[in-house]
């Protein structure tokens, strides 16, 4: 499906060349996550797991907030 998409942008014109560095970071960047990922979840409890990624949801909610309002 995420092809089909890039494809039918791509013939509406879209230039992806502009955002080749940002697509390939963020490839690498998912990959990496992924991999980092399978290495943990075995290692932390779920309650661990749980308080890390609300304190991140919490961050990132107040960044872009201050984001928004300093705008």
């Amino acid at each position: 499906m995420q092809v089909l998409k890039i494809a039918g942008y791509a013939l509406d014109g879209f230039d992806y060349g502009r955002y080749l560095r940002i697509i390939v970071f963020s490839i690498a960047a998912a990959l990496l996550g992924t991999w980092v990922g399978k290495m943990v979840v075995d290692r932390i409890s779920e309650e661990l797991f749980r308080f890390f990624f609300r304190a991140l949801v919490t961050m990132t909610a107040l960044r872009f907030l201050y984001v928004g309002l300093m705008n």
